[in-house]
């Protein structure tokens, strides 16, 4: 069986200053996308083509493409917020 590459193996495979430098993200940055193994699905279109002009395999699978959880973060922002604004005015 094929193990599926992991973000640290693929920041060792392609070098994580280059990555950082090369698409202009910072250590902050691609230190929380090693720590949660997985980039936000907006670097998507950076990170591909950086692969394709390094002639690297785009490894799809390590972006978090769950919209529902991210929509659903923020429905439950929205709703507290709102709520915070209807506490407040009834007082």
């Amino acid at each position: 069986m094929v193990q599926q590459m992991t973000f640290d193996s693929f920041l060792d495979l392609v070098g994580r200053q280059r990555f950082q430098d090369d698409l202009g993200k910072s250590t902050q940055l691609v230190t929380r996308a090693k720590s949660d193994g997985i980039m936000p699905a907006h670097w998507f279109r950076d990170v591909r083509n950086w692969c394709v002009r390094n002639q690297i395999d785009v490894p799809e699978h390590l972006f978090r493409w769950d919209i529902n959880k991210q929509n659903a973060n923020f429905t439950h922002k929205v709703q507290d917020t709102l709520k915070e604004i209807s506490l407040g005015s009834s007082q």
